[in-house]
């Protein structure tokens, strides 16, 4: 019997843990179709697995989030209120595994997601929009540039943490203390985002829609493309006769 329910256990287990890797799975392989179809081939395949990264472990959460639901209201009306040695509080073996399994994954996503968010994104995005020649001086430029905004960083939390300890509000480890401030962060960032959001894209729509304006910035697009235009081939020009003016300098050496 004993080794009945832990083969059944067990065999819980595999699909509980199948069902957590179909879904995330899935959103993978839909992801990197989508952006293989409409990303920009200029960024390096670093760049683009990142963001097929980031934007599964996003969609990850949708996929994980009625599982975890549904495990949950199957815990709470599966738990037995006078538990016996057989059957423990909560559930069984298997059923602890189960949330095991899903406090890992949750914590695994959350992780990923703040190592992408906080150190690997924006040091590849001031990366791809460096214009060194060289790998490790587009390195140095992105990590330069993003020094200031670490140093920000650093020291206000510090200085939040500073201010948490001396007031005696930490009452609990200091890991929930730093989830909730990046939960917060992250919250304001999609607020003012959202905000914007919802005034741009109307906005943008509401101009589409009007084809007199659209014509209007058109025409002064058109004027700054045209000047432009003029300055990139004066340079040209300076060029070709600086290139000539070394060719005729040459010359006469070579024919010495």
């Amino acid at each position: 019997v004993a080794r009945a329910g832990g083969r059944s256990r067990m065999v819980e287990l595999s699909r509980d843990a199948a069902l957590l890797i179909c879904g995330p799975t899935s959103v993978f392989l839909l992801t990197t179709c989508t952006l293989f179809r409409f990303a920009e081939r200029r960024p390096n395949c670093l760049s683009f697995l990142t963001s097929v990264l980031g934007v599964t472990l996003s969609f990850s959460i949708v996929a994980v989030v009625p599982y975890d639901v549904w495990h949950a209201l199957a815990a709470q009306k599966g738990a037995s209120p006078t538990p016996t040695p057989q059957q423990p509080p909560g559930g069984g073996g298997g059923e602890a595994q189960t949330a095991s399994l899903l406090r890992r994954s949750w914590a695994a996503i959350y992780w990923t997601t703040t190592l992408l968010c906080y150190l690997l994104c924006p040091v590849l995005m001031e990366f791809e929009a460096s214009g060194d020649f060289t790998v490790s001086a587009r390195l140095r430029t992105s990590l330069r540039r993003n020094a200031a905004f670490y140093a920000v960083y650093i020291v206000a939390g510090s200085a939040a943490l500073v201010w948490l300890i001396v007031s005696g509000e930490v009452h609990t480890d200091l890991e929930s203390w730093c989830i909730a401030a990046s939960n917060a962060w992250g919250l304001l960032v999609l607020t003012v985002l959202m905000g914007f959001g919802l005034v741009g894209v109307p906005r943008h729509l509401w101009r589409l829609a009007d084809p007199q304006e659209q014509l209007q910035r058109l025409y002064v697009s058109a004027v700054m493309k045209d000047e432009l235009r003029l300055s990139r081939l004066f340079e040209l020009q300076d060029a070709m006769d600086q290139v000539r003016a070394e060719l005729t300098l040459q010359q006469p050496a070579s024919a010495a």
